[in-house]
């Protein structure tokens, strides 16, 4: 398991940004809500984030067009293709935190009403909606890093939307620009937000005695 990176705060709430390479690890985060840390803190469920989530949906798609679904053959191939995608993909699933001074924070849903329904659009609808959605954000870029993660099957949210940038002001304009998109407007649903500094660990015992720590 990678170490705690770094701590972001937001008033008298610290967002703690944990790396780990498995899920076996998440419950290590519970070690810090032990005293004499526990007073200093205002404990938030918390969310476990997996990395890829859609690919599989249009590799089953593609797939099922040569093989039948559920053949030896089909199986074969979805393995060896997602073999091929871990491979590539491995640099966003473990990233290093981007050093940063202010980070934001928010778990997000995509709708599943009766009338609105974000799953029961065909693949080839939710992919031009999320290529609009992603144009935003691409005028934003030098700006701010996104990392998204999935979190379906872990958490009651299913995403996890993390923002790093060197002016706060930037999550504002950005966030702001995509509620407007189809993609965000329609099918999106936002859970609390956590905006706050980044600074080193190291640093935590002169936070807590009153100083505001540099990004160093």
């Amino acid at each position: 398991m990678r170490s705690l990176k770094r701590i972001a705060i937001a008033a008298a709430t610290a967002l703690l940004a944990l790396g780990s390479p498995g899920v076996a690890q998440v419950n290590d985060y519970h070690k810090i809500q032990t005293p004499p840390l526990r007073k200093f803190t205002m404990p938030q469920p918390k969310r476990v984030e997996l990395g890829m989530y859609e690919m599989t949906g249009k590799l089953h798609e593609q797939l099922g067009a040569i093989h039948k679904p559920g053949s030896d053959a089909f199986e074969s191939a979805f393995d060896a293709e997602m073999e091929t995608q871990r491979q590539r993909v491995m640099s966003r699933l473990f990233i290093e935190i981007p050093r940063a001074r202010y980070v934001c924070f928010y778990p997000m849903n995509k709708r599943r009403g009766e009338s609105v329904n974000w799953y029961s659009e065909p693949f080839e609808r939710r992919a031009g909606m999320m290529r609009e959605h992603g144009m935003i954000g691409r005028h934003y870029s030098g700006k701010v890093t996104q990392v998204i993660s999935g979190s379906i099957g872990y958490d009651d949210w299913e995403w996890g939307v993390d923002l790093f940038a060197q002016d706060p002001l930037v999550f504002k304009k950005l966030i702001y620009e995509m509620r407007f998109d189809e993609a965000s407007a329609k099918f999106a649903e936002f859970g609390p937000f956590y905006t706050g500094l980044q600074f080193d660990l190291t640093h935590l015992a002169a936070y807590l005695g009153g100083a505001v720590p540099t990004l160093d």
